[in-house]
Order: structure tokens, then C-alpha cells, then sequence
């Protein structure tokens, strides 16, 4: 937002009386006028300047926040697995593969043969 100009405030309000039929002269009036005028200006450029400072904290905050929940949410790359625990597939050969055991001939398969 811009910054208000030192008289724009005095000068609005000395145009706004005097389209409703009041005309403020040089006197005691016109000079308490001008300077809460030119108080309330201030007011109102520090605390511009302090909600820009303010949102810009807030915005670098929130921008943390999101880091160390994306941080804690994102999804874990698949672990590594080192190289010197693999075996080679020549190497595997019959050594590998297990063979299964023939089942026993039972008492009752006996009986029937």
C-alpha cells in the first residue's frame, strides 16, 4: 500500500467541508485540524509498515512450518542396499536351488502294495 502524504489527510477532509458548505479559514480551528491530521497520517504509515513487517515473519514462519511437515510426511526413498552383500547369478548354480525330499512311504501305503 502506498504511503499517505503528509497534508493528503488535512487536504481531503478541507475539499470534503467544503463540498458540504464549510470552509475552514486560517485560525485556531484549522491549525488543531491539520496537526490531528497529520498525527493520524503517521498512525496510519507506522502501522502499515508494521503489518508489512509482520506478514513477511508470518510468511517466512508458515514457510517453515511446511518445510518440517513435508519433512515429516514425505514419502522415504527405497534403502540402498550395498553391493558387496549381492551375490552373482553364475555364482548361484546348483548350490542355490534346494531340492525337495521324497515323501516316506507310511504303514498303511505298505499294507496296500
Amino acid at each position: 500500500m502506498k504511503k499517505i502524504k503528509p497534508n493528503e489527510i488535512y487536504e481531503n477532509m478541507k475539499a470534503f467541508l467544503k463540498s458540504r458548505g464549510i470552509e475552514l479559514t486560517d485560525g485556531s480551528y484549522s491549525q488543531a485540524a491539520q496537526k490531528s491530521c497529520g498525527i493520524l497520517t503517521d498512525a496510519i504509515n507506522m502501522s502499515q509498515d508494521g503489518l508489512n513487517r509482520a506478514r513477511t515473519e508470518v510468511e517466512q514462519k508458515l514457510d517453515q512450518v511446511k518445510a518440517v511437515i513435508h519433512a515429516k510426511t514425505a514419502p522415504k526413498p527405497p534403502p540402498v542396499k550395498p553391493a558387496s552383500t549381492k551375490r552373482p547369478e553364475a555364482a548361484v548354480g546348483k548350490a542355490g536351488k534346494r531340492k525337495t525330499k521324497k515323501a516316506k512311504n507310511t504303514s498303511k501305503q505298505r499294507k496296500t502294495s
